[in-house]
C-alpha cells in the first residue's frame, strides 16, 4: 500500500473543504508520484515513465509553468531532497496565488531515522512538524508569503513503529500551507 493510498480520500476532503471546489476542477500536480497518483485526473511528475506521468526533475519541474497550479501535492518526497528550501521555493512558485502546498512526511519520532538500519536509503533528513513550520516561517522563501492551514501528526499506537499495522495518517505528518502572495 502506498503512502498516498493511505490518505488519499482525506485529503480529496481537505482540499475541497480548503478550496470550496470539487478537486477535479484544479489543477492538481502530484511529485514524485510513482505508480499511485494522489487521483487519476491530476497531473504526475516522477523521474519514471509511466502513463499519464511527466518525466521530470522534481526538484525543477521545468514542465511546469510558474504560478499555473491550483494545488501541489507531494508524498514522502521532501525527505529526499539535500536542499529543501530550494525545492520549496521552486515549488511554491509553480502555485496560484491562494493555491495550496500539500506535504506528507514521515514523522521523525515514528519513522526510522535517516541513515538507521531500517530507514529508506533516500532519506537525507528527518522531519518533525514543527521543523517545517519553523523552516516555512523563518527562512527566505522568496517572495511568497505562506500561511499553515492544517496540520495533523500522526502517531502510532503505542507509539512505536509497528510494520505491520497500516492506517490512514500513521507514521507520518500531514501539513497544508496556502500560498497567500
Amino acid at each position: 500500500m502506498s503512502e498516498t493510498n493511505k490518505i488519499r480520500e482525506h485529503v480529496r476532503h481537505l482540499i475541497e473543504y480548503y478550496t470550496e471546489k470539487n478537486a477535479e476542477d484544479l489543477k492538481i500536480l502530484d511529485v514524485g508520484c510513482g505508480d499511485d497518483k494522489l487521483f487519476k485526473f491530476c497531473y504526475g511528475v516522477d523521474r519514471v515513465e509511466r502513463e499519464g506521468v511527466i518525466i521530470d526533475d522534481a526538484i525543477q519541474l521545468n514542465t511546469i509553468v510558474d504560478g499555473s497550479l491550483d494545488i501541489l501535492y507531494a508524498s514522502h518526497v521532501l525527505e529526499d531532497m539535500r536542499y529543501p528550501i530550494d525545492v520549496l521555493n521552486k515549488w511554491i512558485s509553480k502555485l496560484k496565488v491562494n493555491g495550496l502546498l500539500i506535504l506528507y512526511m514521515p514523522h521523525g519520532d515514528w519513522y526510522p531515522k535517516a541513515g538507521s538500519k531500517l530507514a529508506n536509503k533516500a532519506h537525507k533528513q528527518d522531519w518533525w512538524p514543527m521543523t517545517l513550520i519553523k523552516m516555512m516561517e523563518t527562512v527566505n522563501l522568496g517572495d511568497y508569503d505562506m500561511t499553515l492551514v492544517f496540520q495533523e501528526d500522526g502517531r502510532p499506537p503505542g507509539y512505536s513503529y509497528d510494520y505491520d499495522r497500516r492506517g490512514v495518517i500513521e507514521y507520518s505528518f500531514l501539513q497544508i500551507w496556502r500560498r497567500n502572495a
